[in-house]
C-alpha cells in the first residue's frame, strides 16, 4: 500500500470525495429542478454549484500531470481488475450497437435510408453502432492478450477511441434536446474525456506509455463518467424520466466509469520496469568483457605479461582428489603432453 500511496497519492481521496458530492448535487437538482420537456434547470442554483464542484474536481485532478514523479512501470492486462470490467463494458456495447441499429429501422426500410442519409445525427448513430461492435474485440483482446505489447490490441483500441468521439459528436448533432441543455454537455464531455484516457490506454500497448497523463486523464474520465451516468439511472429507475439520449448509452457510461476507474486504481500496484541489482551487475560486467575482448591478447585484463596463467577474474578453487598410496606424483615441471 506504500507504492500505491506514493503513486496517487490524495488524489484517490480527492476522487472519491468530488464524486460522492457531484453526484449527490446533481442528483438532487434532477429531481427538484430539471424540467424535462426543456432540458434545462430552474432555479439554477444547484445544479450550478454541482458543475462548479466538478470543474474544480477536474481541474485537481488534472495537477496530477505536473506534480506526479516521472515513473517508468510494466503494464498488466491480466488481472480482475481488467477481466471484469472489459465482460461489463462488452455488454453494455452490445446493448448499445442493438438498441441503435433498432432505433434506425423503424419506419418503413427506403424512407429509412433516405433519412438516414440526409440527417447527420443518424449518419453519426450509424457509424457509432457499427464501430461498437468493433469495440468488443478490443476488451477481448485485452482479457486475451495479457503481453506487455500487442500491435492488434493496439489497433482495436485506436477504434474505441473513434468510437468514443462518434458517439460524443452525434449526441451533440441530436436533437431530442438541445445544442446547449446541461444534460447533453455533461455526456458528451464524458465521453470525450473517456476517449482520452483510451489514447493514452493504446499506447501501453505500443511500449510508449505516458504513466502521468494516463492517471491524470483516467481520473478525470472517472469522475465525468459518474457524474454523467449515476444521477441519470437513478432518475430512470426512481422518477421514470430518461434525461439523457438512451438508457444503453447511460448504461455505457457507467460501465466505463467501472472499466477507467479499475485501470487507473491498478496503477497503484504495477511494478517499475527496472533491472535488479544483481541483474545490472551482470549487464556491467558482460559489456566490460566485450571491450577487453576488443583489445590484443597480451593487453586483456586475464593475462599478465609472457604468463600464460588464468588471471584473478577467472581463478577458481577445484578440490582436487586425494591421491591413493603408491600412486605416482606428478610433479609440477612435467613436461609430458596429453593425448
Amino acid at each position: 500500500m506504500n507504492r500505491f500511496s506514493r503513486r496517487l497519492g490524495v488524489y484517490l481521496p480527492a476522487l472519491i470525495l468530488f464524486s460522492i458530492v457531484c453526484v449527490t448535487l446533481r442528483s438532487v437538482a434532477c429531481f427538484l429542478h430539471l424540467d424535462y420537456a426543456t432540458g434545462y434547470f430552474n432555479p439554477k442554483v444547484l445544479i450550478t454549484i454541482a458543475d462548479v464542484f466538478a470543474t474544480a474536481g477536474a481541474v485537481f485532478l488534472f495537477s496530477y500531470i505536473v506534480t506526479a514523479k516521472r515513473t517508468s512501470l510494466v503494464p498488466s492486462f491480466s488481472s480482475p481488475a481488467t477481466y471484469i470490467p472489459s465482460g461489463m463494458i462488452c455488454a453494455a456495447l452490445l446493448f448499445l450497437s442493438a438498441d441503435s441499429f433498432s432505433s434506425l429501422k423503424r419506419g418503413d426500410l427506403s424512407l429509412t435510408v433516405k433519412s438516414i442519409l440526409k440527417t447527420p445525427s443518424k449518419i453519426l448513430l450509424l457509424i457509432a453502432a457499427t464501430l461498437a461492435l468493433i469495440c468488443i474485440v478490443n476488451f477481448f483482446l485485452t482479457v486475451l492478450l495479457s503481453k506487455k505489447e500487442s500491435e492488434a490490441r493496439a489497433a482495436f483500441g485506436i477504434v474505441v477511441t473513434i468510437f468514443l468521439c462518434v458517439y460524443a459528436a452525434y449526441l451533440y448533432f441530436d436533437a431530442k434536446l438541445p445544442l446547449n441543455a446541461p444534460c447533453k454537455i455533461v455526456d458528451e464531455m464524458a465521453f470525450l474525456f473517456s476517449a482520452l484516457f483510451f489514447c493514452y490506454e493504446t499506447r501501453l500497448s505500443l511500449g510508449r506509455e505516458k504513466w502521468r497523463a494516463y492517471v491524470c486523464f483516467g481520473l478525470i474520465a472517472s469522475l465525468l463518467t459518474a457524474y454523467s451516468s449515476i444521477p441519470t439511472l437513478i432518475l430512470y429507475f426512481f422518477g421514470g424520466v430518461m434525461i439523457s439520449d438512451s438508457l444503453t448509452g447511460a448504461v455505457l457510461a457507467l460501465t466505463l466509469c467501472i472499466y477507467v476507474s479499475a485501470r487507473t486504481l491498478l496503477v497503484g500496484f504495477l511494478m517499475k520496469d527496472e533491472k535488479s541489482g544483481t541483474v545490472a551487475a551482470l549487464i556491467a560486467y558482460h559489456k566490460m568483457r566485450e571491450e577487453d575482448l576488443k583489445l590484443p591478447a597480451y593487453a586483456r585484463s586475464d593475462r599478465g605479461a609472457g604468463s600464460s596463467e588464468i588471471g584473478t577474474n577467472y581463478s577458481m578453487d577445484i578440490p582436487l582428489p586425494i591421491e591413493s598410496e603408491g600412486e605416482e606424483e606428478i610433479s609440477d615441471g612435467d613436461d609430458t603432453e596429453m593425448g
